[in-house]
């Protein structure tokens, strides 16, 4: 078998925390991986804390990104680095699950792509906005860019 990778889980909400984590804690015990971490919205901090704190299986970390307005459409790349930089284990590949809303999705799948790391993201992969609206129009040409990239 391979060795065992970090998994880090983009958004912990209450289908992550009830529905995934006992697939979580499995793939611990069956060495797919070694152990997970949480990267989540600073207004999310008291429910994540409170899911972290009722959760048998607890994450070996957790960053909170600051909050954006609601016209911000993407978390800044660096923030992300930052945040995955400093969850990663020394020596551990890494693997990211997306589940965080859907207007983040786009930002953390491309800084997978564009960082060569193993990524699943829920669905729907992605929504493009622009100028403040939905354009499903864009989904193909976003998604042919990151296939390009990876």
């Amino acid at each position: 078998m391979t060795s065992a990778h970090h998994l880090i889980v983009i958004g912990f909400d209450e289908i992550v925390a009830n529905k995934y984590l006992p697939c979580i804690r499995d793939a611990i015990k069956s060495g797919h991986i070694d152990s997970y971490s949480i990267v989540d919205l600073e207004s999310q901090r008291t429910d994540i804390d409170r899911r972290i704190q009722a959760a048998s299986l607890k994450p070996r970390g957790a960053v909170y990104l600051p909050d954006f307005s609601d016209r911000v459409q993407e978390t800044p790349q660096e923030i992300i680095a930052a945040a995955i930089h400093r969850l990663r284990v020394p020596g551990v590949p890494t693997k990211v699950y997306i589940a965080t809303e859907v207007r983040a999705h786009e930002a953390y799948l491309r800084f997978c792509v564009e960082n060569h790391i193993d990524s699943l993201v829920e669905k729907p992969v992605l929504a493009p906005v622009a100028d403040g609206r939905f354009k499903p129009s864009y989904i193909t040409k976003t998604m042919e860019e990151l296939i390009g990239i990876a």
